[in-house]
């Protein structure tokens, strides 16, 4: 079967997670655990009940809890594959609007530096002009030589002089632009690229280690699906479907956990993108305002006081305020109503806030990640379980917690607590367990396999109580010699 992890980008996720998913109304109040257990144990019950039972058998023989706690955790894992694919996608969307919302402002930016530049442009060429034309208003009525009108030529050098003196000031407006282009403009750009490319790199890596977590959960769920068969048709005996069962539920819990990155990373970005945004749009409207002060002091020769057109720009300049960024990022403005409703949906909540969004990306899996443990406890196929100490030093002791189970497999199997490190699988019908202390009671577990030349034998170092020795020697059915 397909596994509802595996990153295929489709809009169809929403509509086939819409028409599976369990649907809440008038939720008295929010608790997100319990909303998705009730929805996972309705799913569940709902796909068990529709499963073909193919092995009637007897209810306490080993081929039926193997089926039955085969189909609970399929039932389990396709509820859940449901939910967090949607999530997934949500973020996915989050992502890509604020993508996209990046190359707008990059853009904007970009184009108001050229639209300013360009003025800059414009001015220059018109003092140039001004430098220029002097070498001809100063060829009237002379010949270099020979000047006819002298006070015509004094005239025309008080204009020149004035030109200049023009020119000057232009030169001096125009150094202020440059000078505010670099400061204010080009530096924007730099920092908000620095402050927005971290954030989006370590969304980046955490989608990446999410597609390399979601495909291993595919090779442990057809590992699970093996073993299951051919277990059910009387092969692989030595393998422990627990232990596969065990893997499969570790993996989902790995990849949750990066799926709760991606949204953790995501919504920094988000936040980070909120902050870049509203800085920028204060500097583009003091750069607005900048372009029109000095249009206003170039014309100031000409007029001595503003026009009506300068004064009702001066106004809708005046208007603009950062808070209309503010509200572009609020929930519905930012994400559109089909999202909105999915997540409204999922979380059984209406109206939706952006904190309420917030944690919905960071913290959805965390349920999941709890439920998980929860469906490795309820396992059918494991018989029983022990807590211990055990041996993991090479030259000196060092006790680390750990757990021993027994599973309707006939083993033996042994889990560190702090990590799910597997130490070790003894074979009931093949392993002896030896006491070495008393006190604190020490045991040591030895399964020897023979070899084609030599046997091979594998032991652990347990400390534990006397009762659960007791239980684990009664599991054991061969005697020391």
């Amino acid at each position: 079967m397909q596994s509802e992890f595996q990153e295929e980008v489709v809009k169809s996720e929403y509509v086939q997670a819409e028409d599976q998913s369990f649907k809440f109304v008038n939720m008295p109040s929010y608790n997100p655990e319990q909303l998705v257990e009730d929805r996972l144990r309705e799913s569940i019950r709902q796909s068990a009940a529709q499963r073909t039972v193919n092995h009637q058998d007897d209810p306490t023989s080993v081929k039926f809890h193997r089926h039955q706690s085969y189909n609970q955790l399929q039932a389990w894992m396709e509820q859940v594959g449901i939910d967090m694919q949607q999530h997934r996608q949500i973020i996915k969307d989050v992502y890509r609007l604020l993508d996209k919302r990046i190359a707008i402002s990059n853009r904007s930016i970009q184009n108001l530096i050229h639209f300013i530049k360009t003025f800059v442009q414009h001015e220059k060429q018109n003092v140039e002009y001004l430098r220029t034309k002097n070498n001809d208003i100063n060829k009237l009525f002379q010949d270099g030589q020979t000047f006819y009108y002298p006070k015509l030529d004094e005239t025309i050098k008080e204009i020149c002089n004035y030109d200049q003196g023009n020119a000057i000031k232009i030169l001096n407006l125009l150094d202020g632009i440059d000078k505010f282009i670099k400061e204010k403009l080009d530096f924007n750009i730099e920092m908000f690229e620095t402050g927005i490319s971290t954030h989006r790199d370590h969304y980046r890596k955490a989608f990446s280690n999410f597609a390399s977590s979601s495909s291993k959960l595919t090779k442990y769920r057809r590992k699970h699906q093996g073993l299951y068969q051919r277990q059910m048709q009387g092969e692989s005996k030595g393998k422990d479907l627990y232990h596969t069962e065990r893997k499969l539920i570790n993996s989902f819990l790995e990849m949750a956990k990066l799926q709760k990155t991606m949204g953790q990373a995501v919504t920094r970005l988000f936040d980070e993108v909120k902050k870049q945004e509203v800085h920028r749009y204060q500097i583009v409207i003091t750069s607005l305002r900048m372009y029109l002060d000095k249009h206003v002091q170039l014309s100031q020769s000409k007029q001595q006081q503003i026009s009506a057109q300068e004064e009702l720009i001066y106004g809708l300049i005046n208007q603009l305020e950062s808070e209309q960024v503010i509200e572009s990022f609020e929930v519905l403005n930012f994400l559109g109503q089909d999202i909105v409703r999915i997540v409204q949906k999922m979380l059984g909540k209406q109206p939706l806030t952006l904190p309420q969004l917030q944690d919905f990306l960071c913290n959805y899996p965390d349920a999941y990640i709890k439920l998980g443990s929860v469906q490795e406890n309820h396992s059918l196929v494991k018989l029983r379980i022990k807590s211990a100490q055990i041996d993991c030093g090479n030259v000196l002791k060092t006790w680390k917690p750990c757990q021993i189970i027994a599973t309707i497999d006939n083993n033996i199997l042994i889990y560190l607590k702090e990590n799910n490190e597997f130490k070790g699988k003894f074979f009931c019908d093949s392993s002896q367990i030896v006491q070495k202390t008393r006190v604190p009671l020490t045991a040591e577990i030895k399964c020897t396999k023979a070899g084609f030349i030599f046997d091979s034998t594998k032991t652990a170092l347990l400390q534990l109580e006397a009762q659960d020795f007791d239980s684990l020697h009664g599991l054991l059915f061969k005697q020391p010699k």
